[in-house]
Protein backbone atom coordinates (compact mmCIF):
# COMPACT_ATOMS: atom_id res chain seq x y z
CA UNK A 1 0.00 0.00 0.00
CA UNK A 2 1.51 3.35 -1.09
CA UNK A 3 -0.39 5.32 1.86
CA UNK A 4 -1.96 7.46 -1.02
CA UNK A 5 -6.05 8.53 -0.07
CA UNK A 6 -8.61 6.83 -3.12
CA UNK A 7 -10.56 9.71 -2.36
CA UNK A 8 -11.85 12.86 -0.48
CA UNK A 9 -14.58 13.44 1.90
CA UNK A 10 -15.99 15.49 -0.37
CA UNK A 11 -16.17 12.94 -3.17
CA UNK A 12 -18.06 10.60 -1.04
CA UNK A 13 -21.14 12.92 -0.19
CA UNK A 14 -20.56 13.84 -4.15
CA UNK A 15 -21.07 9.99 -4.85
CA UNK A 16 -23.31 9.79 -2.21
CA UNK A 17 -25.95 12.32 -3.69
CA UNK A 18 -25.50 11.07 -7.18
CA UNK A 19 -26.43 7.97 -5.62
CA UNK A 20 -29.56 8.62 -3.57
CA UNK A 21 -30.86 10.92 -6.48
CA UNK A 22 -30.37 8.00 -8.91
CA UNK A 23 -32.45 5.93 -6.99
CA UNK A 24 -34.96 8.80 -6.70
CA UNK A 25 -35.03 8.89 -10.54
CA UNK A 26 -35.32 5.34 -11.61
CA UNK A 27 -37.48 4.05 -8.46
CA UNK A 28 -39.56 7.24 -7.55
CA UNK A 29 -41.90 7.50 -5.89
CA UNK A 30 -39.62 6.05 -3.21
CA UNK A 31 -39.64 6.77 0.44
CA UNK A 32 -35.96 8.18 2.30
CA UNK A 33 -36.55 5.01 4.78
CA UNK A 34 -36.69 2.85 1.18
CA UNK A 35 -33.83 4.93 0.07
CA UNK A 36 -31.35 3.89 3.09
CA UNK A 37 -32.19 0.43 2.87
CA UNK A 38 -31.76 0.25 -0.81
CA UNK A 39 -28.51 2.69 -0.92
CA UNK A 40 -27.24 1.10 2.44
CA UNK A 41 -26.77 4.35 3.61
CA UNK A 42 -28.02 6.16 7.11
CA UNK A 43 -30.99 7.61 7.22
CA UNK A 44 -29.62 10.38 8.77
CA UNK A 45 -27.05 10.85 5.57
CA UNK A 46 -30.31 10.41 3.22
CA UNK A 47 -32.43 12.78 5.56
CA UNK A 48 -29.58 15.39 4.98
CA UNK A 49 -28.64 14.54 0.46
CA UNK A 50 -32.40 14.89 0.22
CA UNK A 51 -32.44 17.82 1.76
CA UNK A 52 -29.58 19.65 -0.13
CA UNK A 53 -31.44 17.78 -3.57
CA UNK A 54 -34.71 19.82 -2.38
CA UNK A 55 -33.19 22.42 -2.00
CA UNK A 56 -31.59 22.83 -5.10
CA UNK A 57 -34.90 21.63 -6.57
CA UNK A 58 -33.81 18.60 -8.14
CA UNK A 59 -36.28 16.40 -6.41
CA UNK A 60 -40.17 17.09 -5.01
CA UNK A 61 -42.20 15.31 -2.25
CA UNK A 62 -45.37 13.84 -3.67
CA UNK A 63 -47.27 11.91 -1.52
CA UNK A 64 -47.68 10.69 1.63
CA UNK A 65 -47.96 6.52 2.09
CA UNK A 66 -49.77 4.64 4.54
CA UNK A 67 -48.60 4.65 7.75
CA UNK A 68 -47.07 1.47 9.02
CA UNK A 69 -47.18 2.28 12.74
CA UNK A 70 -44.73 5.52 12.98
CA UNK A 71 -45.14 9.17 11.09
CA UNK A 72 -46.35 8.37 7.30
CA UNK A 73 -43.41 8.30 4.55
CA UNK A 74 -43.61 10.63 1.83
CA UNK A 75 -42.27 9.82 -1.32
CA UNK A 76 -39.96 11.69 -2.88
CA UNK A 77 -39.28 11.86 -7.62
CA UNK A 78 -37.14 13.86 -9.64
CA UNK A 79 -38.27 17.39 -10.54
CA UNK A 80 -38.21 16.94 -14.39
CA UNK A 81 -39.93 20.16 -15.80
CA UNK A 82 -37.40 22.94 -14.65
CA UNK A 83 -34.21 21.71 -16.05
CA UNK A 84 -33.61 21.15 -19.94
CA UNK A 85 -31.28 20.38 -22.54
CA UNK A 86 -30.27 20.92 -25.72
CA UNK A 87 -29.75 18.12 -28.85
CA UNK A 88 -28.10 19.61 -32.13
CA UNK A 89 -27.66 17.64 -35.20
CA UNK A 90 -26.14 18.45 -38.35
CA UNK A 91 -26.65 16.82 -41.26
CA UNK A 92 -25.16 17.94 -44.77
CA UNK A 93 -27.83 20.88 -45.13
CA UNK A 94 -29.74 20.54 -42.11
CA UNK A 95 -29.67 21.13 -38.86
CA UNK A 96 -32.29 19.45 -36.43
CA UNK A 97 -32.43 21.55 -32.52
CA UNK A 98 -34.37 19.74 -29.83
CA UNK A 99 -35.38 20.76 -26.39
CA UNK A 100 -36.02 18.44 -23.59
CA UNK A 101 -37.01 18.29 -20.17
CA UNK A 102 -34.77 15.85 -17.47
CA UNK A 103 -37.17 12.90 -18.19
CA UNK A 104 -36.35 13.18 -21.94
CA UNK A 105 -39.35 14.75 -23.14
CA UNK A 106 -39.65 16.61 -26.22
CA UNK A 107 -40.94 19.86 -25.58
CA UNK A 108 -39.67 21.84 -28.84
CA UNK A 109 -37.91 21.00 -31.98
CA UNK A 110 -36.70 23.04 -34.92
CA UNK A 111 -35.62 21.10 -37.86
CA UNK A 112 -34.26 23.27 -41.31
CA UNK A 113 -31.95 23.52 -43.75
CA UNK A 114 -28.05 24.92 -42.77
CA UNK A 115 -25.48 25.45 -45.08
CA UNK A 116 -21.98 25.73 -44.09
CA UNK A 117 -18.98 25.09 -46.73
CA UNK A 118 -16.10 25.56 -43.69
CA UNK A 119 -15.48 25.72 -40.12
CA UNK A 120 -16.47 29.24 -39.78
CA UNK A 121 -19.70 29.02 -41.64
CA UNK A 122 -20.52 26.32 -39.55
CA UNK A 123 -19.71 28.09 -35.79
CA UNK A 124 -21.39 30.98 -37.12
CA UNK A 125 -24.32 29.09 -38.31
CA UNK A 126 -24.66 26.90 -34.97
CA UNK A 127 -24.46 30.03 -32.58
CA UNK A 128 -26.88 31.77 -34.80
CA UNK A 129 -29.28 28.42 -34.84
CA UNK A 130 -28.72 28.40 -31.43
CA UNK A 131 -30.08 31.95 -30.27
CA UNK A 132 -32.77 31.79 -32.54
CA UNK A 133 -34.35 28.76 -31.27
CA UNK A 134 -33.56 29.59 -27.64
CA UNK A 135 -35.50 32.87 -28.37
CA UNK A 136 -38.26 31.31 -29.39
CA UNK A 137 -38.22 29.12 -26.27
CA UNK A 138 -37.93 31.78 -24.12
CA UNK A 139 -41.51 30.87 -21.97
CA UNK A 140 -40.79 27.27 -21.92
CA UNK A 141 -36.44 26.99 -21.09
CA UNK A 142 -36.02 27.59 -17.16
CA UNK A 143 -32.60 26.39 -16.35
CA UNK A 144 -30.43 24.99 -19.75
CA UNK A 145 -28.33 22.49 -18.12
CA UNK A 146 -26.96 20.98 -21.68
CA UNK A 147 -26.48 20.91 -24.97
CA UNK A 148 -25.68 18.11 -26.87
CA UNK A 149 -24.05 18.57 -30.31
CA UNK A 150 -23.91 15.38 -33.05
CA UNK A 151 -22.53 15.17 -36.19
CA UNK A 152 -20.66 12.75 -38.78
CA UNK A 153 -17.10 13.18 -37.71
CA UNK A 154 -13.83 12.61 -35.29
CA UNK A 155 -13.60 13.82 -32.16
CA UNK A 156 -10.93 14.13 -29.32
CA UNK A 157 -13.05 13.37 -26.66
CA UNK A 158 -10.47 14.54 -23.76
CA UNK A 159 -9.60 17.97 -25.25
CA UNK A 160 -13.56 18.29 -26.96
CA UNK A 161 -11.57 19.44 -30.12
CA UNK A 162 -13.26 18.27 -33.69
CA UNK A 163 -10.35 16.74 -35.61
CA UNK A 164 -12.24 15.72 -39.04
CA UNK A 165 -16.24 15.73 -40.52
CA UNK A 166 -16.64 14.15 -43.64
CA UNK A 167 -17.61 16.58 -45.45
CA UNK A 168 -15.79 19.91 -44.88
CA UNK A 169 -12.38 20.74 -43.66
CA UNK A 170 -11.88 20.83 -40.38
CA UNK A 171 -9.13 22.48 -38.68
CA UNK A 172 -8.81 21.11 -35.12
CA UNK A 173 -11.98 22.91 -33.93
CA UNK A 174 -12.55 23.68 -30.04
CA UNK A 175 -16.26 21.77 -29.69
CA UNK A 176 -16.28 23.20 -25.97
CA UNK A 177 -14.66 25.74 -24.06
Amino acid sequence: MTGEQIGTIDLVKQLNSAAVYRLIDQQGPISRIQIADVSNLSPASVTKIIRQLLERGLIKEVAQEASTGGRRAISLTTECTQFHSIAVHFGRSRITISLFDLSSLLLAKYDGVFQYHNQNSLVEGLFHCLRSFLTAQHHIVKELIAVAIVFLGLVDAESGIVKYMSHIPINNSPLST
